[in-house]
Formats: structure tokens, sequence, C-alpha cells
């Protein structure tokens, strides 16, 4: 496969053939800001459970509905733990 170097990045490469034939997008994240790779199925459901957890009109009632989700695989132990842990999700 043929890779071309950025000049801008020089760590940065992309098969020529996708520059050629698609429009290439990048975007700069901030220090605090995360970078999330969804191209598989785990990392999507974590980005979108972090995403979810973090909204401001739903991530109070998704948080609950994770919780209660966790006890019923986890069973008793799950549930000492979430008791503990809640203050940390918050």
């Amino acid at each position: 496969m043929d890779f071309t170097k950025s000049a801008e990045e020089p760590f940065f490469y992309l098969p020529k053939t996708l520059m050629e034939d698609h429009e290439v997008w990048g975007l700069k994240l901030g220090q605090e800001e995360k970078r999330f790779d969804v191209g598989g199925f785990e990392s999507y459901f974590k980005a979108f459970l972090t995403f979810a957890l973090e909204d401001e009109e739903v991530g109070d009632s998704f948080r609950q509905y994770a919780m209660d989700l966790l006890s019923d695989y986890g069973g008793s132990e799950m549930q000492d733990r979430q008791d503990t842990n809640t203050e940390a999700l918050i």
C-alpha cells in the first residue's frame, strides 16, 4: 500500500489512494479533549456510553439505567460496588 506523508503533521500517514479519491478532514483536539476511535463495535460502545453518561439532558437517567442494568448482570456483588462508587460516577 502506498502511504503519503503530510507536511503539516510528520507522523500522520494516509493511503495515497484514499487521498486521491476522497476528501480527507482532520480536527486538532484541545488538551482536555479525548479522541474516540469508533472503528469497531467495542470502541463505539465505549464512546457512546461515555457521551451518554456525560449528556446534560439524559446523563442522570442513563446513569441510573446503566447502574440498574449492571446490578442485574452482577448480582449483589455489583450492587455493593455500585453503592460505593456512585459518587465517582456523578
